[in-house]
């Protein structure tokens, strides 16, 4: 937690917000640490990807993490001052599993 001033978004897919100058840093430790557990993107790298679509507001922009973690497989991100909170919950979402991210249509005739 070296370095971070906020935690936010949901344990499956954190904003990370960094302390000023201490980016390039940053990212390199969450992504040696987390490895393959959890993808690391920088906010440009995010929108570059196309993870928050096409079009990003500038509101958007300005709530987005300086980081975002996105948790593979079974992993959850639990921020240290939510612990339990955020371990009693039965279920997370916001990763980019298959069930995560297809999204069912029922259809009535």
């Amino acid at each position: 937690m070296q370095n971070i001033t906020l935690v936010g978004g949901e344990p499956r897919a954190r904003h990370i917000y960094v302390a000023d100058g201490a980016l390039d840093e940053t990212v390199a430790q969450w992504r040696e640490y987390l490895g393959e557990r959890a993808a690391v993107f920088t906010k440009s790298e995010a929108i570059s990807a196309g993870n928050f679509g096409s079009e990003i507001s500038e509101d958007s922009f300005a709530r987005m993490g300086d980081l975002v973690v996105v948790a593979n497989d079974e992993v959850i991100l639990i921020d240290p001052s939510r612990i339990a909170q955020e371990s009693a919950m039965v279920g997370h979402h916001g990763g980019a599993t298959e069930s995560e991210v297809v999204i069912p249509l029922l259809k009535f005739l």
